[in-house]
């Protein structure tokens, strides 16, 4: 038993560790989808309100 951990908590310990910084990686991508969903409406009827009062 290395640093007091049992083989079952060892594996747990271990798959917990691999899970995370791959979960956040998806989570960001999802973010950025959908932040560029909601945002990019607005932004194109701002430009094309700038094209029209020129």
């Amino acid at each position: 038993m290395t640093f007091g951990f049992s083989p079952i908590e060892d594996q747990q310990l271990a798959g917990l560790i691999m899970w995370v910084p791959m979960g956040m990686i998806y989570l960001l991508s999802a973010l950025v989808i959908v932040s560029r969903g909601l945002f990019a409406p607005s932004l194109e009827q701002s430009s094309a309100t700038a094209r029209s009062a020129r």
